[in-house]
Parts: structure tokens; C-alpha cells; sequence
């Protein structure tokens, strides 16, 4: 853990993840409500537009993994 900076001495970096990952979770909350409704050929295209606009964001992996719950 002590690689990556997740121990418990190195929150900064954990809440920095947090607080990227906060503003998609209503984004990933309207996808889930979306693939309850529709057909993927009406939501995947939203998901990978999303996906594609968060390319090269710091902690893009933790972002594109809560759009894609």
C-alpha cells in the first residue's frame, strides 16, 4: 500500500481520489437510470462520451471505473 501512497499516513492522495470520483457519481447515477430504460444503443454512447472527456484527467482509472458501476 505504502507504493501507491493508500496507507493511512498518505490520506491526502485517497481524498484527492474522493473528491475527483464526487462529481461523477450523479453522471454515473443517471447512466445506471438510463440502462434501466433504454437499450444500449441509446446510453452507451453517453457513457463513452463521458469516458472520452475525462481522457488524460488525474485519476481518470477512478473515474471511468464509477461511470462504468
Amino acid at each position: 500500500m505504502a507504493i501507491f501512497n493508500l496507507d493511512a499516513k498518505h490520506g491526502a492522495l485517497r481524498q484527492m481520489r474522493k473528491n475527483a470520483v464526487q462529481g461523477y457519481l450523479q453522471t454515473a447515477e443517471e447512466l445506471a437510470e438510463m440502462a434501466a430504460l433504454f437499450g444500449e444503443d441509446e446510453w452507451v454512447p453517453f457513457l463513452m462520451a463521458e469516458i472520452k472527456a475525462i481522457k488524460g484527467q488525474p485519476f481518470e482509472t477512478a473515474i471511468r471505473h464509477t461511470l462504468m458501476l
